[in-house]
Formats: structure tokens, sequence, C-alpha cells
């Protein structure tokens, strides 16, 4: 019988753990209002996104009952422990290297069994990532408010355009009045001064 590479399981545990903790990161930044700045993350209080976040924290913080009886069930089970902001930390090494060597058929059990952790975390991101999925629809959704902000965009603009070219005429039949009308008075002047008159 080979034995497991427990070193490798264990640096791809790591590898989960990072991707996971930068999708809690990402998600924490982007639904929430930064408390110094105030500045609002570009989901900010969209619903969709801060189900997401709870739904991924309460699988990682649930036990998982589709494992062996006696087998580890959660992950502080095997030394993983969920921090304040979400993440997740291979806080017992120890812990977790004894665990893939005694019992590594549980420990697969709990991360990726028909209940497992990452079988259900898959899940639901497949269900966000998938073509037509949560953010398809999202990103549609969100283009659509683009295309019709942009329409009205395009018709304030051609309103203004118009409004614009109508001042310019109006300016230009002003200034054109303007010279017509000193010309008259020029000429005015000319037949009154010949007639020994003055205006006014």
């Amino acid at each position: 019988t080979v034995a497991a590479d427990t070193t490798s399981i264990q640096n791809s545990i790591q590898g989960f753990i990072n991707a996971y903790n930068a999708v809690i990161t990402t998600l924490s930044k982007d639904i929430t209002t930064n408390t110094q700045t105030l500045v609002r993350g570009p989901l900010a209080g969209d619903i969709t996104f801060m189900g997401l976040q709870q739904s991924l924290q309460s699988i990682t913080m649930s036990s998982v009952s589709t494992v062996q009886s006696g087998s580890p069930n959660m992950l502080s089970a095997i030394g993983i422990t969920i921090n304040s902001d979400g993440t997740l930390t291979i806080s017992n090494s120890s812990t977790l290297t004894s665990a893939l060597n005694t019992n590594l058929s549980g420990v697969s059990d709990l991360f990726s069994s028909s209940g497992g952790i990452m079988t259900q975390i898959y899940n639901l991101v497949n269900s966000f990532s998938t073509s037509g999925g949560i953010v398809d629809q999202k990103i549609n959704g969100a283009q659509d408010q683009v295309n019709a902000l942009n329409d009205q965009i395009n018709m304030v603009q051609t309103s203004i355009n118009m409004q614009a070219d109508a001042m310019r005429r109006q300016y230009t039949a002003l200034l054109t009045l303007m010279a017509q009308l000193n010309q008259t008075q020029s000429q005015m002047n000319q037949i009154y001064s010949m007639m020994g008159l003055t205006l006014g």
C-alpha cells in the first residue's frame, strides 16, 4: 500500500483556505461601507452577495452530517479555526497532520462527501459563477441599467445640443441684426447731416 502524501494534501488544504479567504475578504470589502472613508463598496447593500458571504461562513461553521461515525465533522476537529472576520486559519498543524495520518478517509469525507464542506461551497459558488448564473444575471442587469442611463444621457445631450444650436443661431441673428441696425443708424445720421439736422 502506498502511503498518502500528507504534506501535499495539507498544502492543498492550505490552498483551498487561501482561495476561500480571498473570496471572504473581497466580499467583506465590496458589500460594506468603509467606516473611516465612508466610501461604499461596489456591492454595498446587495442582499444577494451579503447572502453569499453568510452562506459561505455558515458552511464552514456547521458540522457535516455525511461523515462516518467517529470521524471529524467540523473544521475545528482537524485544527482549522474560523477567525472573527470569517476567514480560515490552520491554527494547529499538528492536529491536521495527525488527522491526515490516522483518518485520511474521514478528513476526505469532511471535505468532499456529498455534504462535505468543499462540496457545499462548490455547489454554492457554481450557482453564482456558472454561465447564466447569478453573477451573469447581475452583470446583465447592471449592463441594462448602464445602457438605460446612457440612453438618458444621450437624450439629455441631444436636448442640450439642440438648445445650444438654437442659442448660437439666436446669437448670430442678433449680431446680424445689430450690424444692420448700426448700418441703418449710420445711414440715417448721414442723411440728417446732409439735411443739416441732428438726431435726438
